[in-house]
């Protein structure tokens, strides 16, 4: 254990019974850790060494989805280079577009590297994903106002009307219902990305009705 806290990798390429291998690891980096020194992290615990072992990541959701697709935008590169015989130059990388575009930095930024992609979407979309799931879970089953919302907004199946969630904000100790309603739907803020509104109908998105369900 303490050479994984001080960075070694140290998985064998021997399949031998009593070979020495790594098999968990929880992992939490910082925001600014980009995806090469991620997937260095995460090296470590992966190899030929003891392949009846399994192996377990406890990570977020967005560093697995940035190892994971890192490591697909790497097969291109490899396929680049074999139809190059082997040829590596910075004119070759810089015309290649990689498939998934990141939520995290290729590298250190100093080294001041800028991949093309081709999905420009998706990781906004991933984002949007990753930020419902944060915010679901900080708010499923606390005591708060927006929890209460949350569920009562679920267990109403087909929304509520902007009178019954005043209401609502009423009844838990608002002192002021229609300022905070304005407040919880005002544009841009985290709460659009979990509740909708349709005619006056609060309701709430069907990904987050299936990531609830997923986590009750």
């Amino acid at each position: 254990m303490d050479l994984i806290a001080r960075s070694i990798s140290y998985v064998s390429t021997e399949k031998t019974p009593d070979a020495l291998a790594a098999t968990t690891i929880i992992y939490k980096p910082g925001k600014t850790m980009h995806n090469i020194g991620i997937c260095q992290a995460l090296g470590r615990i992966t190899g030929l060494a003891r392949p009846d072992l399994e192996r377990r990541v406890f990570a977020t959701k967005e560093l697995i989805y940035n190892y994971i697709y890192y490591n697909y935008n790497q097969q291109q590169y490899i396929k680049e280079i074999i139809e190059n015989e082997g040829i590596v130059t910075s004119e070759i990388m810089n015309k290649i577009k990689l498939n998934f575009k990141l939520t995290r930095p290729l590298d250190r930024p100093k080294l001041n590297l800028k991949p093309q992609f081709t999905q420009q979407e998706q990781v906004q979309e991933q984002k949007d994903d990753n930020r419902m799931h944060q915010l679901i879970n900080l708010w499923w089953g606390a005591n708060t106002i927006i929890s209460k919302i949350l569920q009562f907004v679920y267990e109403s199946k087909n929304g509520v009307s902007e009178s019954a969630l005043k209401q609502l904000l009423s009844n838990i100790g608002s002192t002021n219902p229609n300022e905070m309603y304005n407040e919880l739907i005002r544009s841009g803020r985290g709460y659009n990305l979990v509740f909708k509104r349709q005619n006056n109908i609060t309701s709430l998105y069907q990904e987050a009705i299936d990531y609830i369900n997923s986590i009750m």
